[in-house]
């Protein structure tokens, strides 16, 4: 079949046209510019999920809440989950938002988003365990199936997937990576949710309205390092699965302890506050350990290479900033550019030692004054090392 591949450079975009016949193919593209990024199948053309390597996560920046349940249709039972930190249980968190909530802003228990639609895996690798809050309604799933959850599960990252038509969110690899096998249908309505779990950590689960379309899976499952966290039992012949948790025993690359997938049936806004607030806590705090600890997080076989992340936020106003992690001490610079190649600011030109290292540009030239809203370049040099990304400015 055909399949776009779009290539990004500072003159514009290509994109060329390459036909996929085998399991494993190799295609030389040739643009006239250095490549800053590509894109395959940029125009979503093909049902897939996306898996980027998630390469030399920091998990630093804890907890990653994403909103993936639309506020406009849903902001009677969202708004007051969201006020008393139903889904994080009182841990600290940044918070990302699948849609962009423009009309009715966003609880004040909220922080601001870091960015919206799809995490993309430069952000992700960031923090040390995501809870993702899906719907599968105007678009949230999407956005689930282009954020790279596999790849940061196996470097080491853990992940809290509460949402309804979990069969849509989970499919292979993540399903046989869980240990389910699904049962019934979609559209399932259930009763109750009963603790399966021995520890009183876990608790059962009222519901204040109707759990609708409800996955339900085994009780039996496929892999000794998966347990079985809730179950229906009022609604089928025979007990049903609610809630999973697996803990894989080598856990993920780039950290022991990682790599951990609990997931969570049913409309995460229609389970009583109190309850799923205990339960998410128990969860963060007891599988996850939250807050994390990074000591050790990289083994030593796993030196740092050099990696310049995506900017955070982008877009931005009136200021981002630019991560990035040098292998060996180095002299270092980092200069931002615009789309004619002209230096706009000289943010760092000093000697380093080995690590990972925050900058920061407040939108603002040499001379210290403010530059026009558009695409702007910045690129990192250190030693024999380089390289260069897109960020955008809006005023």
């Amino acid at each position: 079949m055909p399949v776009d591949i779009t290539v990004e450079t500072a003159a514009g975009e290509t994109t060329f046209v390459v036909w996929d016949s085998l399991a494993t193919q190799q295609f030389t593209l040739v643009v006239e510019d250095e490549p800053i990024a590509l894109h395959l199948d940029k125009g979503q053309w093909i049902l897939r999920t996306v898996g980027e390597p998630i390469s030399l996560p920091t998990f630093d920046r804890g907890i990653l809440l994403v909103n993936g349940v639309d506020f406009i249709t849903y902001n009677t039972e969202l708004w007051p989950a969201y006020e008393d930190s139903v889904f994080t249980g009182g841990h600290a968190f940044s918070f990302w938002d699948c849609f962009n909530e423009s009309v009715l802003g966003y609880p004040p228990a909220l922080p601001g988003p870091l960015g919206h639609g799809a995490v993309p895996p430069d952000t992700l690798k960031q923090f040390s365990a995501v809870v993702w809050v899906g719907n599968n309604y105007n678009g949230d799933l999407a956005k689930w199936i282009d954020t790279s959850i596999y790849s940061y599960l196996t470097a080491g990252g853990n992940v809290l997937l509460m949402t309804r038509q979990g069969q849509s969110f989970i499919g292979e690899p993540l399903r046989d990576y869980l240990g389910i096998t699904w049962r019934e249908n979609t559209t399932n309505t259930i009763s109750n949710c009963i603790s399966a779990f021995p520890d009183p950590g876990i608790v059962a689960m009222d519901r204040t309205g109707t759990q609708s379309y409800c996955a339900v899976f085994d009780t039996a499952l496929a892999t000794t390092e998966s347990t079985l966290l809730f179950k229906e039992t009022a609604s089928f012949f025979t007990h049903r699965g609610l809630g999973v948790w697996k803990k894989p025993a080598g856990g993920g690359t780039y950290r022991k302890g990682g790599g951990q997938f609990v997931f969570l049936s049913g409309r995460p806004y229609i389970w009583a506050d109190d309850d799923l607030r205990v339960n998410t806590d128990y969860i963060l705090a007891q599988f996850f350990n939250e807050p994390y600890d990074m000591t050790g997080t990289v083994p030593d076989s796993h030196a740092p290479l050099f990696n310049l992340e995506q900017n955070y936020p982008n877009p931005f106003n009136p200021a981002t900033t630019i991560r990035f992690t040098v292998p060996e001490r180095s002299y270092v610079t980092l200069h931002v550019f615009d789309v004619a190649g002209r230096l706009v600011k000289t943010l760092l030109s000093a000697g380093m030692e080995r690590g990972t290292y925050p900058a920061s540009w407040d939108g603002t030239n040499n001379a210290g004054e403010p530059v026009a809203s558009g695409v702007y370049f910045y690129r990192l040099t250190a030693g024999r090392f380089g390289d260069q990304r897109k960020m955008v400015l809006i005023h």
